[in-house]
């Protein structure tokens, strides 16, 4: 099942209100010239958010590096991870430089890794009782099924709401478990490291 078109309307609703949200959310940076990083720490209650940029050598651009510790659901983390994204936005000149958003281990993964599951089940390319890719395919096919599938849709959404496109680009350190999947003893990825590209959306010129 692609995970889009029924949570729209909800995202919607929910970046309508981003506005008046961006202004009353208080964002903690910390600079570290040393170490040629910053740190832009969201927090609301329990839930907090933290995007660790990491400037390379030579002005040759940054990536971002974000750790969560949140019990809201995903729909409710949308409009704070766009809150995040218009801070660093304002203090990079508009991402000049941007090259990649990186998660060490997937946040929520109670919530996001069923959905991978569920998706690699229903692709018959997954051989759950081995727990790895069936001949033929290979570590591509799961960059390709977690775009196809929109895994990630409410992540995606904070970024897409500020024009700009979230992929995956690279898996790495993919670990397999069972119970990931109700009523199925299958084995699937429980947990994995993840690089994805932020591309600046283009408008498509009107057909002549």
């Amino acid at each position: 099942m692609r995970f889009s078109a029924s949570l729209c309307a909800s995202f919607c609703l929910l970046l309508a209100t981003l506005p008046a949200c961006s202004e009353s959310l208080q964002i903690q940076v910390e600079e570290n010239k040393s170490l040629n990083s910053k740190h832009y720490l969201l927090s609301i209650g329990a839930c907090k958010i933290l995007w660790r940029l990491q400037f390379f050598q030579s002005g040759s651009g940054f990536g971002i590096r974000e750790e969560v510790n949140c019990d809201l659901p995903l729909a409710e983390q949308t409009p704070l991870r766009s809150a995040l994204l218009q801070k660093v936005a304002l203090d990079t000149n508009q991402m000049q430089g941007m090259r990649n958003f990186v998660w060490g281990e997937v946040p929520n993964r109670e919530a996001l890794m069923p959905r991978l599951a569920q998706a690699l089940h229903a692709s018959g390319k997954w051989d759950a009782e081995k727990g790895q890719w069936r001949a033929g395919e290979n570590i591509y096919a799961m960059r390709k099924l977690m775009n196809q599938q929109n895994i990630f849709a409410e992540v995606a959404a904070s970024f897409a709401a500020q024009g700009w496109q979230l992929q995956v680009e690279d898996v790495e350190k993919i670990q397999i478990a069972k119970g990931m999947l109700a009523n199925n003893a299958g084995k699937y990825p429980m947990n994995c490291s993840i690089v994805f590209s932020v591309k600046k959306k283009t408008l498509l010129e009107p057909a002549k």
